[in-house]
């Protein structure tokens, strides 16, 4: 595993619950939505407020084997901001064939996927944000446009506070005996807050991917997805010695030199390849970064970097083929716009916002254009920042302040059940582009814990390891006997 994990994440194993939810109306679930039962949950817009009658609904589905659900219980919580627990559909079912005798339950977050209202548009837009691309930033505007309309006055109620009040609720309306959490990506920024909230339950927790409360990879995107995509290029260069000879050797600076050549113009075959501007160098090189399309980036710098007339021809080949997958269609239903950019713009995007009461000298964020300059020789685009910062300096979104009882703050799942702690390990990969390999310690100490105990590392995964085949981990994050 490359860092050893303690003792007592065994315990995840040890998981039982008995499962009392007659509050929960459990019924069939909507056409096109995962599950054997699915129920919608009423809960407080405001939990604060008893005398505000206004509510939000939390989706969920649960999954088990056989006619009725079993007395063992694990909950998913999604990544994002912005993702609907239905992502986590097939980990559901990973999990309940490893072990018949658990039951998974995914609960989309207030303001997503099937749980309303949706903080979205009627037309979200359906594509990456590309800045040179003035139709495409004309459709992020307007979406912007209609939910500060709809949603300006109640925004910080969809915030990450809300979401982990919601998820406790909902916990506790299981009433399981026990509680086992594993949650990827934006969720552990959010397990991180509801692991704060007085009486939240959980006997053990997997952080995969991980997102601490005082440091967003956000802040430096493209710099960081550049560094992973040189890292990718030096293991290519390590284990071959034919990619070693394309890639330059195990420096593998040739291809930052290429992206030089792209921006300036001086790439000799560039007229051959119209398509080749910084911006889609940079996200097919994004692209290639995410996983299995690694064994495509040393081949795709080194056709860039000889030119030939067939490296021409494969290159434009391998541009048509994307060109055609990607489509144009509806915004996928995995994903709701709105909420990723209110909790974006508002508590992550250089933690702008205003911040926790002990810590208000934030300095403000990079300008648009400073963003937009500064991302043009990088390996992966700026399109995150981009479309964060567009939403703050050309829209006015409505922001919030994010609630400053969780907010910045970490948990400290050694006080929690006891003088046992809360076993917990945070895992991370380490090609992961999305959040990269030093959040894993740097989350590991704010939550008081020994990196030597509860990080797991696993060699050459991307952002979330559960999916990276790595026996270990898969074995960490099953329920069984």
């Amino acid at each position: 595993m490359g860092v050893k994990t303690s003792a007592a994440i065994g315990t995840l194993v040890l998981i039982v619950a008995s499962v009392r939810s007659s509050s929960i109306a459990w019924g069939p679930c909507p056409a096109g939505q995962d599950g054997n039962e699915c129920a919608s949950i009423p809960l407080p817009l405001d939990p604060d407020d008893a005398a505000n009658e206004a509510t939000v609904t939390a989706f969920v589905r649960r999954f088990y084997a056989g006619d009725a659900p079993t007395n063992k219980s694990l909950w998913m919580f999604a990544g994002g901001p912005g993702d609907s627990a239905e992502s986590f559909a097939g980990g559901a079912g990973y999990f309940i064939s490893y072990d018949p005798t658990v039951t998974v339950y995914l609960m989309d977050q207030r303001g997503v996927g099937m749980s309303l209202p949706t903080l979205d548009c009627d037309s979200p837009p359906a594509y990456a944000f590309d800045p040179t691309n003035e139709t495409t930033v004309a459709s992020y505007s307007a979406c912007n446009a209609q939910i500060a309309s709809e949603f300006g006055d109640t925004l910080k109620f969809y915030g990450t506070y809300y979401a982990a009040v919601d998820y406790k609720a909902v916990v506790d309306l299981v009433a399981a005996d026990k509680v086992a959490i594993y949650a990827m990506s934006f969720g552990t920024y959010a397990l991180n807050q509801y692991l704060q909230l007085d009486g939240a339950r959980a006997d053990v927790a997997l952080m995969d991917g991980p997102v601490p409360p005082d440091r967003w990879a956000l802040e430096r995107d493209p710099e960081w997805k550049s560094r992973v995509a040189q890292d990718v290029l030096r293991a290519c260069a390590a284990l071959s010695a034919t990619c070693s000879a394309s890639v330059d050797g195990p420096t593998a600076q040739a291809a930052g030199f290429l992206m030089d050549a792209v921006v300036d113009g001086s790439l000799p075959c560039l007229s051959e390849l119209p398509w080749l501007t910084p911006y889609r160098a940079a996200t097919y090189n994004l692209a290639m970064i995410q996983g299995p399309q690694h064994v495509v980036l040393a081949p795709f710098w080194a056709r860039v970097g000889r030119c030939s007339a067939s490296d021409v021809e494969q290159l434009n080949f391998f541009h048509a083929t994307q060109e055609a997958q990607s489509g144009s269609g509806p915004a996928a239903p995995l994903y709701t716009y709105g909420a990723a950019v209110a909790i974006g713009a508002s508590e992550v995007f250089s933690f702008a916002a205003v911040a926790a009461s002990d810590d208000a000298s934030t300095a403000p964020p990079p300008s648009y254009a400073q963003l937009e300059a500064s991302s043009q020789r990088v390996f992966a685009t700026a399109g995150v920042e981009l479309l964060l910062a567009h939403a703050r300096d050309v829209d006015a979104f409505p922001l919030y302040a994010p609630d400053a009882r969780t907010y910045r703050r970490f948990a400290q799942p050694a006080a929690l059940n006891g003088e046992a702690g809360l076993p917990l390990a945070v895992l991370v990969g380490t090609l992961d582009p999305q959040t990269p390999f030093g959040l894993g310690p740097w989350f590991v100490r704010g939550l008081g814990l020994s990196t030597g105990d509860a990080l797991v590392a696993v060699p050459y995964a991307t952002h979330g390891t559960v999916g990276s085949g790595d026996a270990c981990v898969l074995n960490m994050a099953a329920v069984s006997e």
